[in-house]
This record gives structure tokens, C-alpha cells and sequence, in this order.
């Protein structure tokens, strides 16, 4: 039986010598030890059971580069501590098992050849994954972003790295594994938080919501500053401007490697086989210029809402006031310089705009369940994951497989088509129980389960118990949207005259805005022209040819249009120099 074989019974068929109460206790103490060693080394690993702390907060240095030295040299003297326990426990097994040293040879050369077992590289020892204990600084920088990221939505607990709280003592090999790592942010009870505990150092968002937009209060570089300001003191800066330099060396913050590259890895740090479980979603614009972050285990029905109201459709007012701005300034005769912003501020808005109306369409599908998996809640949020292709494409062939029918067993799928599923669960009594239905669908008939016969009038009504006009509308829509744009260079918003007036946050807004004050200059003459115009063009018209019918000038027009867009008078349709407009009212009319 080689080792790798998963067979019933192969643990129980290998042969064990007669141990005396010495080789026990000898044995016994080098595999605590063994694992005692190997745990200290999974502790710096973000998604271990062990995790205490990132491997640069585990020892300490005047830099970033100093730890990642001084961890590597820590890790290698574990490293070898671990050979020479192996090499002592491979001695005394084969004298153990009676096997001579030229058997022995043989078998450390694999009847082929090659090293002794206890000779084999160090870094066989590790677990493959994104914490791996190779010196490699870049890893280990991005390993301290991602727990920053971590404490800023109040998962890790900032005072491990400070010192305020203590270092857990070690567990036993066989204690029981906690609901939580050791370095999580937990009550008494052992259990997440949903608020930080008192006199703690940082703030989290209790809605589990940040956002990639610089100057707002739940800004997540700003979320990560303050982590490195509590861990670091003074040289925070220093340290995250290190950071940088270790992750993208071209760029002057931290910034641009959070748009292009935190998600990615942040995926290929929760996976593990063929499962992948990210815990923190980006949700944002395709070309990643304006993102929302959620914390999966923080969510709950309102969430998709809360993230509408009270971050996407601020936003998109503030950007659209930017473009009035810039429309107002720029005049009858602009610039060069002045129609590169003006272009590059209405590619910013069109996004925004397309990702709050995505948001809208898909916000009454949710209902987070985590025992339906990580993939299939994402599932039909494929279109808000353009910015990261891989992981979009993997979402949405889940969605169509759940379309299909294929994951009938999980709660979402029950929520989005009872009609289909409750009938299933009359005929395969693992659905019924997956969906609470068995008492009402099946009985126990002496020890054999059977289906009860049931009336097309009591299916019905297990149906309607579990139907919404609200989602089916919302399928509806979501089947008619159209397709997602791809992933593109992020337009470069046009920079703000005076920025010190913008607000760290636009106020909160209440969905449907208000048709007359959706944006500045939105007055009832220009609003009453475009209507005007697209009564002109019931099947829809081009920017230029609304404008030509209308009379209005820009100014006017992105008042109005904007306005006029975000109450859902009107629809845009395509992309770019292809978008047209709709007047929504008058289509269903017509």
C-alpha cells in the first residue's frame, strides 16, 4: 500500500510493530514537536486555523525588507528543525520494522535512485498556496496588504499587531478546531464581532462595504492607511509606501496595484483544488475605475440596496455635477485639452451609470446563502465582475448551469424558480430535505421513505409560499439586459478645479431620485425639450440628433439627460459613439 492511496481500510491493514513505553513516549514527542513546528509556520497563513499574523508582523525589523528577511531565516531554521525530527523518526521506524540498512537504502532511493527522504527539499515541507515561506518579499507584501484589508472590514484583530492583546497560548494537537482562527476579531463568545469591541484602534464598516473612490469616508486605501498608521505609528507612510514600491514599483500609491491586481490574488488566496471561495467581492465598473467591496461573511439582504443608496448613486451625482462643470466651463468652442476631459468625465458617468443600473436590475435577486457555496451566490452577479474576466467567466457558467437546473439542490435556486424546484421535490426526497419540504412531501413508511400523495391544488400553494413578482420581474430584466461591456483602459476622470470643496462623501440620497433635482440645471424648459424630442424618436436617437431637435446646448444636456436617465425616463442602449436613447415611457406605450 504506497502512500497517496485513499482505500477503506488501508490505515487499519498497515502492519504496527509492538511499541515498548519508551519508543511511544520517543515517537510521540518528536511528532508533537513536528507538529508544533509546522503549525508555527502555518500561522502567518491568511486562511490557516493557525492564523495568528502576516508573516512581516511576525518578527520584526526597521523595513519591510528586514522582516521578510528575518522571517525567511526563521522559516528556514524551522525548515531544518523539521528534517532532523523526521530523520530521527525515520530511524527509529525502520529499526522499529526490522529493516536492514541495505533495504533501507533501497527504499530511500525509491528502487531508483535519488536522495535520502529526509534530504528532500525544504520547501516540500510547505503547503502550495500564496503564503509559501520562500523569501519571496512581493508575496509576503501582498500577504500584509491582504490582512490589512482583512482588519479594515473587522475580520483580524489589529491588537495582535500592536501588542494590546496577547498571543493565544498553543492548542493541543487533538483540541477541538475553534469556529475562528486566533487571529480573528471575536467576542467572548469566540464568534465575529459586528461592531468594534471598545477603545478598539480602527473602524469597520458594520455593513460590510468599502469602496475604491479616494476622499470617501469607507475609501479602501484609506481603510488600509489607517491599519499601517495603527501598526506602524509614525512610519506608517513609510512602510505602505514600501509596500508599493514591493507590489508595483511604477506606481506612486497603492492605488493602481488595488485595482489591477488585489482581487486576482485575492481569488488565488482562497482557493484551493478546483474550489474557489474569495471572501471579499469586487463589484464595479469593467474598466475597475469605481468599485465596491463587500465582505461576504458581513452581508445580508440589504445589502446590494445599501450599496446602491448610499455609495453608487452618490457617486454618479458628483461625477455628473463634474461633467456639468467641465461642459459649463468648456463652452460653445472647447479646447483640446478640454474635449479630452470632457470625453474622458462622459466614459466615466457612462460606466457609473450602466454599473447603478446592473446593481438595480440584480439587487432583488439577493439573498446570500453560504451553504449554497461562494460561486453560485456570485453567480448572477457575473455582469458586476467584468473587471476580472477569469472570475466573470467562472461566475456566469455557474449562473447558466443554475439556470438549467443543475443546482436545484442550493436555496438560490429555490428562491428564483420554486415553481420548478418544489415539483422536483416531490420526486427526489434529498431536494425535499435540502428545502424543508419532506414532512409535506414524503413520509416515513416503516423504515422505507415513499412520496405522499400530493394534489396539483397543495403543489401550488408550496409554490406561491415561495414566490415573488419582485424576483420574477427582476429575472425578466436581467434576461433583457444587454450584453456587459468588457473589461477597458479606466478613464481618467477629469481632475476638479478646487477638490478641498468636494465633500469627503456626497450626502445620501434615497432611490428614485427626485426628477428635478437629480442634477444642478435641470430645469423644467430643458427637461420639457428632450422629452419633446424623444416623442420625436420613439424607437430611440443618437446624442446628435436629440440635440438637433431639441435646441439644447451641453450644459443642458447632461442636466437633463442625466436627470432624466437616473429617475428611468429614459434607457441607453449600446456603447459609446453606438449609444442611443430611449424614451422607456414611450416604449411601453407604443
Amino acid at each position: 500500500m504506497a502512500f497517496g492511496s485513499y482505500e477503506v481500510g488501508v490505515i487499519q491493514n498497515t502492519p504496527v510493530p509492538d511499541l515498548s513505553p519508551d519508543d511511544e513516549a520517543l515517537l510521540a514527542g518528536l511528532a508533537k514537536t513536528s507538529w508544533s513546528l509546522k503549525r508555527r509556520l502555518d500561522t502567518v497563513n491568511e486562511t490557516s486555523h493557525a492564523l495568528l499574523l502576516p508573516a512581516l508582523l511576525s518578527v520584526s525589523g526597521a523595513s519591510l525588507t528586514e522582516r521578510a528577511a528575518a522571517w525567511a531565516q526563521h522559516a528556514d531554521a524551522l525548515g531544518r528543525r523539521l528534517t532532523e525530527l523526521q530523520a530521527q523518526i525515520d530511524d527509529r521506524c525502520f529499526v522499529l520494522y526490522g529493516i536492514n540498512a541495505e533495504d533501507r537504502a533501497a527504499i530511500e532511493r525509491g528502487f531508483g535512485g535519488g536522495a535520502p527522504l529526509h534530504d528532500a527539499p525544504e520547501d516540500a515541507l510547505e503547503d502550495e498556496g500564496p503564503e509559501g515561506d520562500d523569501g519571496d518579499i512581493r508575496r509576503h507584501a501582498a500577504a500584509l496588504i491582504s490582512w490589512a484589508l482583512g482588519v479594515a472590514f473587522g475580520r483580524f484583530d489589529l491588537r495582535l499587531a500592536t501588542g494590546a492583546r496577547p498571543l493565544p497560548p498553543e492548542p493541543a494537537p487533538f483540541d477541538p478546531l475553534p469556529a475562528c482562527s486566533p487571529g480573528m476579531l471575536t467576542g467572548p463568545d469566540g464568534l465575529p464581532v459586528a461592531a468594534p469591541p471598545p477603545g478598539y484602534p480602527v473602524a469597520f464598516p458594520s455593513d460590510g462595504l468599502l469602496v475604491d473612490d479616494p476622499g470617501a469616508p469607507n475609501d479602501l486605501l484609506g481603510a488600509v492607511r489607517q491599519v499601517f498608521a495603527a501598526v506602524f505609528g509614525e512610519a506608517g507612510d513609510e512602510r505602505l509606501a514600501e509596500a508599493v514600491a514591493l507590489l508595483d514599483p511604477r506606481a506612486d500609491d497603492l492605488r493602481p496595484w488595488l485595482r489591477s491586481s488585489l482581487f486576482a490574488e485575492h481569488i488565488q488566496r482562497y482557493s484551493k483544488s478546483r474550489r474557489k471561495a474569495p471572501i471579499y467581492w469586487r463589484l464595479g465598473t469593467p474598466s475597475g475605475a469605481y468599485s465596491v467591496w463587500v465582505y461576504l461573511h458581513r452581508v445580508g439582504p440589504d445589502t446590494l440596496h445599501a450599496a446602491l443608496r448610499d455609495h453608487v448613486a452618490p457617486k454618479l451625482r458628483y461625477e455628473e455635477e463634474r461633467l456639468g462643470q467641465l461642459t459649463a466651463e468648456a463652452g460653445p468652442t472647447p479646447s483640446t485639452a478640454q474635449r479630452r476631459a470632457l470625453a474622458a468625465q462622459e466614459g466615466f458617468v457612462e460606466e457609473l451609470r450602466a454599473f447603478r443600473d446592473e446593481l438595480a436590475r440584480v439587487a432583488p435577486l439577493w439573498s446570500p446563502n453560504l451553504d449554497d457555496g461562494v460561486v453560485i451566490n456570485a453567480s448572477f452577479l457575473h455582469r458586476l465582475f467584468q473587471h476580472t474576466r477569469p472570475w466573470a467567466k467562472e461566475c456566469e457558467g455557474h449562473w447558466e448551469k443554475l439556470k438549467a437546473g443543475e443546482y436545484d439542490w442550493s436555496h438560490l435556486a429555490m428562491r428564483l424558480w420554486p415553481e420548478r424546484v418544489v415539483p422536483k421535490c416531490a420526486e427526489d426526497r434529498s431536494l425535499a430535505i435540502a428545502h424543508g419540504v419532506e414532512d409535506r412531501l414524503w413520509v416515513d413508511d416503516g423504515g422505507r421513505w415513499r412520496p405522499k400523495p400530493v394534489t396539483e391544488e397543495e403543489l401550488t400553494e408550496l409554490v406561491q409560499a415561495r414566490s415573488s413578482a419582485a424576483i420574477r420581474e427582476a429575472l425578466r430584466e436581467v434576461s433583457a439586459a444587454p450584453p456587459p461591456a468588457r473589461a477597458q483602459r479606466a478613464p481618467r476622470p477629469a481632475p476638479v478645479a478646487a477638490p478641498k470643496e468636494r465633500p469627503l462623501r456626497p450626502p445620501t440620497v434615497q432611490l428614485p431620485l427626485d426628477l428635478s433635482a437629480a442634477r444642478p440645471g435641470a430645469d423644467k424648459p430643458a427637461l420639457d425639450a428632450l422629452r419633446a424630442a424623444l416623442h420625436q424618436h420613439p424607437e430611440g436617437a443618437s446624442k446628435a440628433e436629440l440635440l438637433a431637435a431639441s435646441g439644447l446646448d451641453e450644459g443642458q444636456w447632461a442636466a437633463a439627460i442625466g436627470a432624466l436617465t437616473a429617475s428611468g425616463e429614459v434607457e441607453r442602449r449600446g456603447q459609446a459613439r453606438g449609444m442611443r436613447y430611449v424614451g422607456s415611457k414611450l416604449r411601453r406605450s407604443t
